[in-house]
């Protein structure tokens, strides 16, 4: 007639190992994903690192607890190392900037004041004189000189 919806006991208890272990798992990542964000914190970590000093005051830190506070001191130093090197490395950086700011502003100066110079050069540079008039052809109006004596044209006449 069919099968029965009773599960083998042998794979009931294979699934039940399984999910055992998967809780076990779940509970180990999230205990690690702890320490990892503990680690990479200085302010959790040091907070952590003065809870395992109290207890130790109090005379009840285990050999395990004592080792692990000698791993937080550790781990707090290396990430003190790192904070400081990743400071002077923004601090460099920072400098570099600003000594490529002061270098570029010089050369556009300097760009500026040689395009003034030559256009100074190209303004003082004289001019070509006019060419000769050809033949048969006037040139410059240059008034004619007037008789001795002449006076000159009184300004301000009507045409």
């Amino acid at each position: 007639m069919g099968k029965k919806n009773k599960a083998n006991p042998a794979d009931q208890a294979r699934r039940e190992q399984r999910n055992k272990e998967l809780k076990r798992n779940k509970k180990e990542r999230d205990r690690n994903k702890e320490l990892k964000s503990i680690l990479n914190d200085p302010d959790a970590l040091r907070a952590e690192i003065q809870r395992c000093e109290a207890l130790d005051s109090e005379g009840k830190l285990d050999q395990k607890m004592a080792r692990q506070l000698g791993e937080l001191k550790g781990h707090y130093r290396r990430l003190q190392g790192r904070i400081q090197a990743e400071e002077a490395r923004a601090a460099a950086e920072a400098n570099e900037a600003a000594e490529a700011a002061k270098q570029a502003a010089a050369k556009r100066a300097q760009a500026e004041a040689a395009q003034l110079a030559h256009q100074a050069a190209i303004d003082a540079a004289p001019l070509h004189p006019p060419p000769p008039p050809r033949p048969g052809q006037m040139g410059p109006a240059v008034p004619a000189p007037l008789p001795a004596g002449l006076p000159p044209p009184p300004r301000g006449l009507p045409p």
